[in-house]
């Protein structure tokens, strides 16, 4: 999983060498976990990104350091995760989501370590006024007597 430690964020394509200043491409996850306190996901889920942070590479981050999770449950091994806690490997974890929603693991909320939250990563005014604008979309099609456009 190539990356790049930068303020904007990592990157799976490095960059032209111009555009590079002030960040360290790392061509593979296991180079960069070592090098990082705090380790931030934000990258979907998908069969490539199930279980991306497991036991092995948990195990790769310095002791000490810290996981966010704002991206998807699936990303991470929870059982992993907790032992990492458990065993004073890593300092603690923030998650706004969990492999089970809703609810994520109860185990979690025992650990002074880890917070958690509902899934509100896209509680943004412009999210949920386009979320607003697609139920009203789906109503107004309804009403039309035609199928609407976001039935599950």
């Amino acid at each position: 999983w190539p990356a790049r430690i930068s303020g904007n964020g990592p990157k799976r394509r490095r960059l032209p060498p111009d555009a590079e200043a002030g960040t360290t491409w790392h061509a593979r996850l296991e180079d960069m976990l070592p090098q990082v306190d705090f380790l931030s996901l934000h990258c979907p889920a998908t069969p490539k990104t199930a279980g991306l942070l497991n036991a092995a590479r948990l195990a790769l981050l310095p002791r000490g350091a810290v996981l966010v999770n704002a991206a998807r449950g699936a990303l991470v091994d929870e059982p992993a995760l907790l032992a990492a806690i458990e065993s004073g490997h890593l300092a603690g974890a923030g998650l706004d989501c969990f492999g089970t929603e809703p609810g994520g693991n109860p185990a979690f909320v025992a650990h002074e370590q880890i917070v958690t939250m509902p899934h509100v990563g896209s509680a943004t005014v412009a999210t949920r006024d386009a979320m607003g604008a697609l139920a009203l979309d789906n109503l107004d099609a309804f009403f039309r007597g035609e199928t609407p456009p976001n039935l599950l």
